[in-house]
């Protein structure tokens, strides 16, 4: 499943990432995670916040479905 972008919590410090992620579920902040019996893909895409990002780079992903 994809599943759009979350600015990677515009924080790639991992205990800031996890407070500013504008998602409920914080395992789901960016990568490629297990859920239930299916993978979510989930980008830090590349736009930012104020003009702001810190330790977390943006991100274009291709992804290659066979």
């Amino acid at each position: 499943m994809l599943c759009g972008h979350t600015h990677g919590g515009q924080i790639g410090i991992p205990v800031l990432a996890r407070l500013f992620a504008p998602v409920e579920d914080k395992r789901f902040i960016a990568r490629l995670c297990p859920w239930e019996n299916r993978q979510i893909f989930v980008t830090r895409g590349v736009g930012n916040l104020h003009h702001a990002r810190l330790l977390c780079r943006p991100e274009v992903s291709l992804l290659n479905v066979a």
